[in-house]
């Protein structure tokens, strides 16, 4: 391995998809920037030696890191192994089911080159759901789902920043530390949370990568639905801190992350016979939707209710929703 610094590092966790890897790592030696090193987690326990041979990074001439060792760790600790290895300036993400377009790392690299002060910087992605129908027939649905200016507030309400799309300075995660190893999701988020704390996040509006999710029909959504509540709970519990000072802003937030704890139930389908940690949130909840005396405000709230089990609440709640709604306090 070459003694020189590389601009990047990019940072990937592998767990037992070796079609997906083989295509990610395509995409990163198709990158028209190349000043790069790629560090390789696998946190599975299929040897992944093809597909790094199939890539044909080294024929690039693009350095690799592979780091082998425990498996099945999840995703934060994988990447947080990744993080101790690098050498780059600064760090980017790439999961194994993800890919890069050609320009993704030169984009990111004119940012910085650009403006040196900048930190973080975050483009945007595509988004393809794939769904298999019941004759095993494949679609896929493309479209670019987050393109939105940065936002603090709306982002400790709710994530807007697909991984590929985040870069930063190695030196950020002095301030922030690694990935919460905790959170068996959406650590990414936690992540970039705390890095808002520190630095303005700048977006750049170009579409540099895809990343994919199953249809509906394959309910993975469902089944994670607990553990996306209670992880999002949490995630607003350990980042409540900073809104202490500012009681007009925790107000603010709160409306904000009852409307999007809302709509992830809406989404997930989620009948939560035990909702967990949000118990411990609800007296928020209840207090956020009184701050913004809105209908769709109370409608979250009574799902909230619902998933709580008190029916009784819930539709009560949903009578409140009308009347503001039709103009009756």
């Amino acid at each position: 391995m070459t003694n020189k610094v590389p601009f990047f590092s990019v940072i990937v966790p592998t767990c037992d998809r070796p079609r997906d890897l083989t295509k990610a790592l395509s995409s990163l030696q198709q990158q028209t920037f190349t000043d790069f090193e790629v560090v390789l987690i696998n946190d599975g326990k299929q040897d992944i030696t093809d597909c790094v041979s199939e890539s044909g990074l080294a024929e690039a001439g693009i350095a690799m890191n592979l780091l082998t060792g425990p498996t099945k760790t999840g995703p934060a600790a994988a990447r947080n192994r990744g993080l101790a290895e690098a050498r780059g300036q600064v760090i980017a993400y790439l999961d194994d089911d993800d890919l890069y377009s050609p320009d993704h790392l030169a984009v990111h690299a004119k940012a910085y080159e650009n403006a040196p002060h900048i930190q973080a910087v975050y483009s945007d992605a595509e988004r393809t759901i794939v769904t298999e129908d019941r004759d095993h027939n494949i679609s896929e649905e493309t479209e670019v789902v987050f393109s939105r200016e940065y936002s603090a507030d709306d982002l400790l309400a709710g994530n807007y920043i697909p991984t590929l799309c985040m870069s930063h300075r190695r030196e950020c995660l002095e301030k922030t530390g690694g990935f919460e190893e905790s959170l068996s999701l959406l650590a990414e988020w936690d992540l970039f949370i705390r890095l808002a704390m520190h630095t303005d996040l700048v977006h750049i509006a170009e579409t540099t990568g895809r990343y994919f999710e199953q249809g509906t029909g394959s309910s993975v959504q469902e089944y994670y639905a607990h553990e996306i509540l209670d992880t999002i709970v949490a995630i607003y519990m350990r980042n409540n801190e900073c809104l202490e000072a500012d009681p007009e802003r925790k107000d603010r937030i709160w409306g904000k992350r009852l409307r999007h704890m809302g709509q992830v139930m809406t989404a997930t389908g989620a009948g939560l016979d035990n909702a967990g940690p949000i118990e411990e949130a609800y007296p928020l909840f209840i207090r956020a939707s009184e701050t913004e005396y809105r209908g769709e405000n109370f409608l979250a709230l009574a799902r909230i209710h619902q998933a709580l089990g008190r029916v009784a609440d819930a539709m009560e709640t949903v009578a409140r929703a009308r009347g503001v709604q039709s103009g009756q306090h």
